[in-house]
């Protein structure tokens, strides 16, 4: 696995600067909530600087790629999606990262998923909520709820992507319901 520092430098040289400084701002975000409820902060750093490095392709490569990354139909379907199974199959195969619960937490930080571990709720919260976030009301909220209550704050965000996707008339994905309905079961 390529070491903290290498793999930054090359993320930020790989990424647009608003999407490296968006990058920062999950990394931060996720450090202060796994120190917040008990997690590796190392892990969470490393989840949070690989969360998009799908972004850092363009839709032909992209695209190319999906197969080989195991996205799903749905996803296939969106290429707003395409990022994230890429990012993971990315993340093993350009940054060799072995570690499972990172490469999933990757995978779903866009949908969310049943089942997802702490670590990967922290990412998926963590990409929602980061500082450089345009602001809504109930994001200050939200921002406290999820130092405080990780769990929650997971079903809260999946409420506001799905409620959002909604008014947009935008497809949902099965797996983000599934998520939610594990959330709030």
């Amino acid at each position: 696995m390529m070491e903290g520092k290498e793999l930054a430098a090359r993320l930020k040289a790989e990424l647009k600067p608003a999407r490296w400084e968006h990058t920062r701002g999950v990394l931060r975000t996720a450090e202060r909530l796994a120190l917040a409820h008990g997690l590796d902060p190392q892990r969470a750093r490393l989840a949070a600087l690989l969360h998009d490095c799908g972004k850092a392709w363009g839709r032909e490569a992209l695209l190319a790629r999906l197969k080989a990354a195991g996205a799903d139909a749905e996803e296939a379907a969106l290429p707003a999606l395409w990022h994230a199974p890429v990012g993971a199959w990315r993340a093993r195969h350009d940054f060799g990262c072995r570690d499972a619960e990172i490469l999933e937490a990757v995978r779903y930080h866009s949908t969310g998923a049943p089942g997802q571990t702490p670590l990967q709720k922290l990412l998926f919260v963590a990409d929602y909520i980061e500082p450089g976030r345009p602001p809504w009301p109930e994001l200050p909220a939200l921002r406290r709820l999820a130092r405080k209550d990780l769990a929650a704050a997971w079903g809260q965000v999946l409420k506001c992507k799905l409620l959002d996707l909604v008014a947009r008339e935008r497809p949902l994905h099965p797996r983000s319901l599934a998520a939610y309905h594990e959330a709030f079961r």
